[in-house]
């Protein structure tokens, strides 16, 4: 298979053993590889690509960081999250049953995030589909005020383990996990009494026609909730790998008054 500049490599193999070295991924060299399309998760080895720990890394950019719970040494910071679910018992690493694999929108994602942390600053967020939680635990080290991170009741374990892997102590107060079942928005508990969020993340949250209408049944839902001043804004990386599952979707929310803008596109190489 092709090399991928942004993965690490240990002897000729990539690193597959969870307990292992985590796979190794920098911004930069992400960037990088943009043109070549060398930078796809879908060229790793499957251990690597579902199982083992993943470590995104980029240049730190001074005391800038530290107001966001950032954990950087010799001006290097990282996040790093599991992706190894557990669901009734078994490993569920299997990323079509789970979605605990970092897929490659969250890359393009975060690579958003860390040239225009404007568009988060002082921002409360909320991510839908998170995951392993890479989007949103990023959000906050670029400079969201405030993350949740929402999934399914079987993710929260997951979620929760990688919160504090790289929000310890204080900081989870800014940063936290909690259930949403898309269908179940209006009536979710903690969501009863409305919410001042600012801004919803979302990356690579439509694969399967059936997540469509969820999906625009909690972004009404989120909307129609807000207390706080101001519209809710949102930030969705989405690989095409499904166009016709992502435009239908696309032409709901602007039929249900939301403006949507192409803000950066990626070619796959």
């Amino acid at each position: 298979r092709k090399a991928r500049p942004a993965g690490k490599v240990h002897d000729g193999m990539a690193s597959c053993d969870a307990k292992g070295p985590p796979d190794a991924v920098s911004l930069d060299e992400l960037r990088r590889a943009l043109p070549t399309g060398t930078w796809r998760r879908c060229l790793q080895d499957y251990h690597t690509r579902f199982t083992a720990d993943l470590a995104l890394s980029w240049a730190g950019q001074g005391s800038e960081e530290e107001d966001s719970g950032s954990s950087c040494s010799a001006g290097v910071c990282q996040v790093v999250v599991s992706q190894r679910a557990r669901v009734d018992g078994w490993h569920g690493s299997d990323p079509m049953t789970t979605g605990s694999t970092v897929w490659d929108s969250a890359l393009m994602l975060a690579l958003f995030m860390q040239d225009f942390p404007s568009k988060l600053a002082g921002l409360r967020v909320v991510e839908l589909g998170s995951g392993t939680g890479l989007a949103g635990l990023l959000a906050r080290r670029f400079g969201a005020a405030e993350v949740v991170l929402t999934d399914l009741p079987s993710m929260q374990e997951l979620l929760q383990e990688n919160v504090l892997r790289n929000f310890p102590g204080d900081e989870q107060q800014r940063v936290s996990a909690r259930p949403l079942v898309w269908q179940d928005v209006g009536t979710t508990a903690w969501l009863k009494d409305g919410h001042t969020f600012d801004l919803v993340l979302m990356s690579d949250v439509l694969y399967h026609e059936s997540a469509v209408q969820p999906l625009l049944t909690a972004l009404a839902g989120l909307a129609a909730a807000k207390t706080s001043e101001g519209r809710l804004r949102g930030l969705w990386a989405q690989e095409l790998h499904r166009p016709e599952h992502v435009e239908p979707a696309r032409a709901a929310l602007r039929s249900a008054g939301w403006g949507l803008e192409p803000l950066r596109a990626a070619r796959d190489g």
